[in-house]
């Protein structure tokens, strides 16, 4: 109930039940987030547009996901930090722009692209592949 009301809000005011576990939200309603963000998914009642099964469907692709090979991989960048630092300056600077596509991204992403190189991306790739190398050695 926490859940739905956190994500939802109150029923009646900010959504209509429209099935045991649907609802459909009301257009004014200033309950615009993703959910997903808050909590558990699985508690969450289905918008009206959303398929019956759609947390069958969700916990299917869960169990059947593959594990990353590099779980439990930690790098260590402690020799790299004027890298990392610059790296991140430089996504800070582009982030915004591209990720809003408020700029000719076709334009802009090469320059972005070219910075990181600038910035150290080169060393941080190698120094981390190094140490994956090392680690699956001993996992």
């Amino acid at each position: 109930e926490i859940y739905n009301l956190l994500s939802f809000g109150i029923e009646g005011v900010n959504y209509t039940k429209v099935g045991d576990n649907k609802i459909k939200r009301s257009e004014d309603t200033p309950y615009i987030f993703a959910n997903w963000a808050l909590g558990n998914v699985f508690n969450s009642y289905l918008e009206e547009t959303q398929a019956d099964d759609t947390w069958e469907a969700t916990k299917a692709i869960n169990d059947n996901a593959e594990r990353s090979p590099l779980l439990g991989f930690n790098p260590n960048l402690d020799n790299l930090k004027p890298q990392v630092a610059s790296c991140q300056s430089v996504i800070s600077e582009f982030l915004e722009a591209l990720d809003f596509g408020i700029v000719d991204v076709d334009a802009v992403y090469p320059q972005f692209i070219a910075k990181l190189k600038a910035a150290g991306t080169d060393e941080i790739i190698a120094e981390v592949q190094k140490q994956i190398d090392e680690w699956q050695k001993v996992k």
